[in-house]
């Protein structure tokens, strides 16, 4: 895999003698793009998209790491690469939180810096390939995922046919190992759907390449469900949702881009603090996640949308979870008599709506 590359430095003799010296394609890599500033390489890293940044630390406007950091906002999948005159523990301490992944000490050679680039790639093979479905080999962990599967699946599809003990989920939750005994975790539940060339598809490799991504941040959990990838999300930490899955759904995104070539739309349902409230949450993931197809960006949360539209959604949410446990488990019969009685009383609107959530 050849991995794109923008070079920012704000001498321009010094920065033409990188770009032009350093024998780049042998180690697998293009340069896309130069910047002389921190300020100009942030307006262009969206239209170039690169997979890594090379950077002196002392430039003038912001400095190397500050420009990691923003990097990281941006694009948490694109890694950099610091220039510096300075060996110290502090750029190295900064280097671990901001996706640098080489800390290279000046002066350097041109030669030097072409070797250097040999480690580098393969640092970035290990990592981004990382993300790449594995089939698990150990029994015992595959035994283990299906356990949490048939604990979640049911919790999801709402087909409890008693409203859960809650105590009783949290312990069999702690058996599983999906929250940590004595914690009061928050949830939320993500919807994604991945297309490659315009056709969806959504598959097992996808459940693993989302939990390679999120549990770098968090305990994620995923499995399939009607053609969709569904993820648990537990998290400790207090804070607005969007801004928790911020830096983590976009790196699934792009990463999705770089390294699978598909596209990937995400829903994000309600914060909740119950496991009983998986059902719900479940919904609204699968209904913030059909307003990805409205031009809305990838990644939609359902918090995004009206409010005041919520009791039509959970008419509509109620009515394709029955319909969708009848063509699973119901008799012909009762499948047609549901389908002619669903648009009896419903607006136009709610009519619309209810295809569109059937579709998605």
């Amino acid at each position: 895999m050849k991995y794109t590359v923008l070079v920012v430095e704000d001498e321009y003799e010094q920065r033409r003698a990188v770009i032009e010296r350093v024998n780049w394609e042998a180690a697998g890599f293009e340069v896309v793009g130069e910047a002389e500033n921190g300020v100009e390489a942030l307006d262009i890293i969206e239209t170039l998209e690169p997979d890594l940044i090379l950077t002196d630390i002392k430039m003038p406007m912001i400095s190397g790491l500050e420009l990691a950091k923003r990097v990281r906002e941006l694009r948490p999948a694109t890694q950099m690469v610091i220039l510096s005159g300075y060996d110290s523990f502090e750029y190295a301490r900064e280097a671990i939180n901001y996706n640098i992944i080489s800390y290279l000490l000046k002066p350097i050679s041109s030669d030097e810096l072409s070797k250097e680039l040999f480690t580098i790639k393969k640092r970035m093979d290990e990592k981004l390939g990382s993300v790449i479905a594995r089939p698990e080999s150990d029994t015992e962990k595959q035994l283990h995922r299906m356990k949490i599967n048939t604990f979640l699946l049911p919790l999801m599809l709402g087909s409890n046919e008693e409203q859960p003990d809650e105590r009783e989920l949290a312990r069999r939750a702690e058996e599983l190992g999906i929250i940590k005994e004595n914690t009061k975790p928050h949830y939320c539940v993500l919807v994604s759907k991945f297309k490659n060339n315009g056709v969806s598809y959504t598959g097992k490799e996808h459940t693993d390449f989302l939990d390679a991504v999120l549990n770098k941040y968090f305990y994620a959990v995923s499995f399939t469900v009607y053609g969709r990838a569904v993820t648990l999300i537990v998290y400790d930490n207090e804070g607005d949702i969007s801004s928790v899955l911020d830096l983590p759904l976009k790196e699934v995104v792009q990463t999705a881009k770089k390294m699978l070539s598909q596209t990937c739309t995400i829903g994000i349902s309600r914060e909740f603090s119950e496991l009983s409230g998986c059902s719900a949450a479940y919904f609204q993931a699968v209904t913030a996640r059909r307003y990805t197809k409205d031009g809305a960006g990838e990644v939609r949360f359902i918090n995004d949308q009206e409010r005041d539209g919520e009791i039509e959604i959970d008419h509509v949410e109620k009515t394709v979870l029955k319909l969708e446990q009848l063509l699973k488990v119901g008799d012909n019969g009762a499948l047609c008599d549901f389908i002619n009685g669903m648009f009896e009383n419903s607006t136009p609107e709610n009519a619309d709506l209810l295809v569109m959530q059937i579709l998605a």
